[in-house]
């Protein structure tokens, strides 16, 4: 067919298979397989920048259409390393999981795409948190949703805070129990011995919560504004663009040597406070 594509003949050949596909009605299937051929002889290989399972929805969608590309690969991601973890059974990455998606209001994923029940979860936290406004574990949307009334943010809400109270003492877990305490000190040791040292085995009977007061600072975490211990605050407002950070030094305007060494000691603490944050909040 490409020996001679000015002889009429062949044009005129060329030119019936194209009525025939019209006439057929199979123009648009034609169409978009000519596209898909034309990508895959331009795209060799399909080079792939995690994060696929992030915040947004639609990442099983994503991953079975990848799985019918000729060739890919991927480089992953710290979130799709921790539904992987999830996948594998770890019970932190699946409490983590679970409440990313429960935060940026990401349901459809874990229902729709993989089938899973939260049922359980939903009968619990509602249970739990029936008297608990849960103001500071509203989902994260948009401004403009419409998929989600008052009554299902209620429940995402009361939900988010108990998969993240769970998350925490799983977590916790890790460090006062025996068991963990041991296996993770092993693995450390492959790495580092020196390392070894840095890791404690709690040991008072006290819950270790209780002891430094977490699920208070857990609180402290959502809120938009974080008191400071030196006094004054930071203001976390989070846009679609950006994440804004104010510190906000009260009535301390610095007008004096004393009103400019507390703007000074406000900064410097909420330099340290910050990280934390905006990591525990999941804004980085």
């Amino acid at each position: 067919m490409h020996e001679s594509p000015q002889d009429y003949n062949k044009q005129a050949y060329f030119n019936r298979i194209i009525e025939t596909i019209v006439s057929t009605g199979r123009a648009d299937e034609f169409i978009c397989a000519i596209c898909n051929l034309i990508q895959r002889l331009s795209i060799d290989q399909l080079h792939i920048l995690g994060d696929i399972f992030d915040r947004g929805p639609g990442a099983h969608i994503i991953m079975d259409t990848l799985c019918n590309y000729h060739n890919f690969d991927i480089q992953w991601g710290n979130h799709d390393a921790l539904w992987m973890g999830a996948a594998a059974g770890n019970d932190c990455c699946i409490a983590n999981v679970l409440r990313l998606t429960l935060r940026y209001g990401n349901l459809a994923t874990l229902e729709d795409g993989y089938g899973i029940n939260l049922v359980p979860l939903a009968t619990f936290a509602m249970e739990t948190y029936a008297d608990d406004p849960c103001h500071y574990f509203g989902p994260q949307l948009d401004k403009d949703d419409t998929r989600h009334n008052q009554k299902a943010r209620r429940l995402i809400a009361q939900m988010h805070k108990a998969i993240s109270i769970i998350q925490f003492k799983l977590e916790a877990a890790m460090i006062d129990s025996r068991p963990e305490y041991e296996r993770i000190l092993g693995s450390v040791s492959e790495i580092s011995r020196r390392a070894r040292s840095k890791i404690q085995l709690f040991k008072e009977n006290i819950p270790i919560f209780e002891r430094y007061n977490i699920e208070r600072q857990i609180a402290q975490t959502f809120q938009r504004r974080v008191p400071l211990p030196s006094g004054g605050e930071i203001v976390i407002d989070e846009t679609e663009a950006l994440v804004a950070i104010d510190v906000n030094t009260g009535s301390h305007k610095g007008k004096d040597a004393a009103g400019k060494d507390f703007i000074l000691q406000a900064n410097l603490a909420a330099a340290s406070y910050t990280p934390l944050t905006l990591t525990t909040s999941d804004l980085v």
